[in-house]
């Protein structure tokens, strides 16, 4: 039998199983300041904390992410990159141009497999297929709220997904 077994001992069949392990932030040590704390430091969408002329990045700062409404954790290091800058040019108040970072990007190399994503699925009440599908090695898939698209998985598909990627970034932080 192929499957998995349960802390209760029930048993699921699967053919395949895939198990997702996600990351809990490490913010006790910040339990008895003024920080709101839900699933991370929660931040405005240019990282500044509730309390004035402090701010958080990293894996532990959850940032409002003006296109979905609610504060997200980043936890690849491509939002290592963009997000302290952006922190950084909000506690020196240069200017009130300072935008939002771009949605979420992480990417990973696996086998033969080029997997990219962008955006956000969660919200998604749909998917479309925009190129190829998933019975193929190459393939973008397109997720959808509505009529807006939220965010895209490209399985061997680069020069697609970067077009989407480029575009709705711009969609994105033009936005706010």
């Amino acid at each position: 039998m192929t499957g998995v077994e349960l802390a209760d001992s029930t048993v699921l069949e699967a053919d395949v199983v895939v198990a997702g392990v996600g990351a809990t932030p490490n913010v006790e040590w910040l339990r008895d300041t003024d920080l709101d704390l839900a699933n991370g430091v929660v931040c405005d969408a240019v990282g500044g904390t509730g309390i004035p002329h402090v701010a958080a990045v990293g894996d532990c700062a959850a940032w409002l992410d003006p296109a979905y409404g609610q504060p997200r954790r980043i936890e690849h290091w491509t939002g290592a990159l963009d997000r302290p800058a952006v922190a950084v040019a909000n506690l020196l108040g240069t200017g009130a141009t300072v935008k939002p970072v771009a949605p979420p990007y992480f990417w990973s190399d696996q086998y033969d497999s080029r997997l990219q994503f962008t955006g956000a699925s969660s919200n998604a009440d749909r998917i479309s297929f925009e190129v190829g599908s998933p019975d193929d090695d190459s393939y973008l898939a397109v997720y959808w709220e509505g009529d807006v698209a939220i965010g895209a998985l490209g399985v061997n598909c680069v020069r697609p997904f970067t077009k989407f990627r480029r575009e709705l970034a711009t969609r994105v932080t033009q936005q706010v």
